[in-house]
């Protein structure tokens, strides 16, 4: 455990260790640190996790106000599904292929349970050449663009609303957005070459949504979008700390899956798995997750600049959530050949001119600004 996390942060830290049940540090916690330990865990998107894994070593009041966000969770849940299957039908029946990047399709694998995501906006990937139809019919029914966005997805959209901000991340009636995505990956911003996005597109399986097909990414798809979407905000310093749990609980229940890995090794590129591997080894890092052999082999053939950083600055994007760091710039440049690219990515985060806030989706859900532009 990293010396330079709040006494709190390493209570929770701890207590989300897949190692066994570790839950000192919270026993030494007063009121005082367990509302830090909360207000923290709600912008992370942790709370209900966290609530769950250590149900039995939370004080009354604690569990009491848990207990509070878990149901209106439930009726988030409730209004994200019956919002993803409206699109899903208006889509459908203009022939609009899509994808499903996340719900349902992140559970089991990710999560024990779907009621113990915090659900901000619904991610939508269609091809390049269709996702502007997809874009007319989500403004047939009413959506409009809010802020602007830069690579991978349209602007956001959401439904106009006079809701304002309370300070509740689990209020019921907190707006909705979308995210048409048109990329999984930008590689001219992170200039890292990313997955063969129409390989991907041909794997995609068939999953249940309150009894509709829904299409999604095939398993091993998904656990690459998952890793490339938690690396991507860790290098640009905003580390998703509940996905990144969500990775090392995949890691942990499949760790014995052998035919799976060798499906995951022969469908990705020795590239891609360079990047995914980089961020299991540091969710397992943070979460003390177990490791499959083939993951175990592959981290020990990562380059070797990037190598020494995981052994040296792994903590550094956890603690940046308390005390900010640039340490990920290293970790990028690690993870670049050329001169120019390496270049490029400095002078961008040292220097960035016209960039677009990558906030968290509760805190962009939950940003009354957003929304006011299209009341």
């Amino acid at each position: 455990m990293s010396p330079r996390l709040p006494r709190y942060a390493a209570a929770l830290l701890e207590a989300l260790q897949y190692s066994g049940e570790n839950t000192g540090l919270l026993g030494a916690l007063g009121d005082t640190d367990w509302k830090s330990l909360l207000a923290f865990c709600d912008r992370a998107q942790l709370t209900l996790t966290f609530g769950t894994v250590a149900a039995s070593f939370l004080p009354g009041w604690v569990s009491a106000r848990i207990a509070g966000n878990m149901r209106n969770n439930a009726e988030r849940h409730r209004q994200w599904q019956m919002a993803t299957l409206e699109i899903a039908a208006s889509l459908e029946a203009l022939d609009i292929d899509f994808t499903l990047l996340k719900g349902p399709a992140h559970s089991p694998d990710f999560t024990p349970d779907p009621l113990l995501r915090a659900h901000g906006d619904i991610d939508i990937w269609c091809l390049p050449e269709a996702v502007s139809l997809a874009w007319h019919a989500l403004s047939e029914m009413g959506y409009r663009s809010l802020v602007e966005s830069k690579g991978r997805h349209l602007p956001p959209m959401a439904r106009p609303t006079d809701w304002q901000w309370r300070g509740d991340y689990f209020a019921t009636d907190l707006p909705i957005p979308v995210d048409l995505h048109y990329s999984l990956w930008d590689r001219d911003l992170e200039r890292i070459d990313g997955p063969p996005e129409r390989e991907f597109w041909q794997r995609r399986r068939a999953i249940q949504m309150q009894g509709r097909v829904v299409p999604a990414l095939c398993v091993a798809d998904t656990l690459a979008f998952a890793a490339l979407h938690s690396l991507m905000h860790m290098l640009h310093g905003d580390l998703r700390l509940q996905r990144a749990w969500e990775i090392a609980h995949f890691l942990n229940s499949r760790v014995a899956d052998e035919a799976f890995w060798a499906d995951w090794q022969a469908l990705h590129s020795a590239n891609l798995r360079i990047l995914e591997v980089t961020m299991f080894a540091l969710t397992a890092k943070w979460f003390q997750s177990k490791l499959p052999a083939a993951v175990i082999e592959e981290i020990e053939i990562l380059p070797h600049d990037v190598r020494r950083w995981l052994q040296s600055q792994s903590w550094s994007p956890v603690e940046s959530l308390f005390t900010p760091n640039k340490d990920e710039l290293w970790l990028h440049l690690a993870l670049l050949h050329r001169p120019r690219d390496k270049a490029n990515i400095v002078l961008r985060r040292m220097f960035p001119v016209n960039s677009v806030s990558r906030r968290t989706v509760a805190s962009r859900a939950v940003n009354p600004t957003t929304f006011a532009r299209i009341v």
